[in-house]
């Protein structure tokens, strides 16, 4: 994982959420963002892959999802990933979500 030639080549800042050398990883990437990232998680697998910027004094819930090949390790994901963004919007007040990724998965 060459995370600093991937962040010399794009020119900016970008957040990682590391899989394994073979499978998944997500990365939220940052270009003349004016803004502030106040806080990031991601999950040990680098299925996803949240941050949490401020901008415009609005806080705003940044998303991307990189699936599973299985639909219960899907749902368990969602789910997972539901968790995080209540704890966030419930500490930082938005309703400003912005989701993005692989989404070949279908939620119930």
């Amino acid at each position: 994982m060459d995370t600093s030639f991937w962040t010399n080549q794009w020119g900016d800042k970008i957040l990682f959420g590391h899989g394994s050398s073979r499978s998944a990883g997500a990365a939220l990437c940052f270009n003349d963002f004016p803004g502030e990232i106040i806080t990031h998680q991601t999950d040990t697998e680098g299925h996803w892959l949240t941050a949490l910027v401020k901008t415009d004094d609005a806080f705003i819930i940044l998303c991307n999802i990189f699936r599973y090949n299985n639909d219960n390790q899907n749902k368990t994901t969602l789910e997972d990933l539901t968790k995080v963004i209540l704890e966030l919007r419930g500490q930082y007040f938005t309703d400003y979500i912005l989701m993005g990724g692989d989404w070949n998965m279908i939620p119930d």
